[in-house]
């Protein structure tokens, strides 16, 4: 049976699978966050669909390409990181769907190292307005 987990109060049972995944990310010892990373998995940030949101842009569509800006258009179908991807694709084979990355970079340090400096290197840059 799973655990019951909460911080001052149970939020229920977690499922085998659900467990196992958590049990590895806290064992996990390549694992690291920054600024860039957390952007990336909040959708926080330098992202069009969240500026937009918070009035800080006037629209919140890629520059590059005019597809909606947000983590999925970045990570995985801009344009503008295709060369990027492409060097991702052939160190870690199969890129993961953005809802997958945490259970990805668990499974392999390697891969999981990988992706991480992939992310912060678009990040930053996007940040910086080189994806713009």
């Amino acid at each position: 049976m799973a655990k019951k987990v909460g911080l001052g109060g149970d939020i229920g049972d977690l499922d085998q699978e659900a467990d196992r995944k958590c049990e590895g990310l806290v064992r996990m010892q390549h694992r690291r966050s920054n600024y860039y990373f957390t952007q990336f998995l909040t959708g926080y940030g330098s992202y069009g669909t969240f500026t937009y949101g918070i009035k800080k842009t006037e629209m919140n569509k890629c520059s590059r390409c005019g597809k909606d800006d947000d983590r999925e258009h970045v990570f995985c179908v801009c344009p503008r990181w295709a060369e990027e991807r492409r060097a991702l694709k052939e160190r870690v084979i199969t890129i993961p769907e953005t809802t997958d990355i945490i259970a990805y970079m668990v499974e392999d340090e390697r891969k999981g190292k990988t992706i991480f400096d992939y992310v912060v290197q678009i990040m930053n840059r996007k940040l910086e307005g080189e994806g713009v």
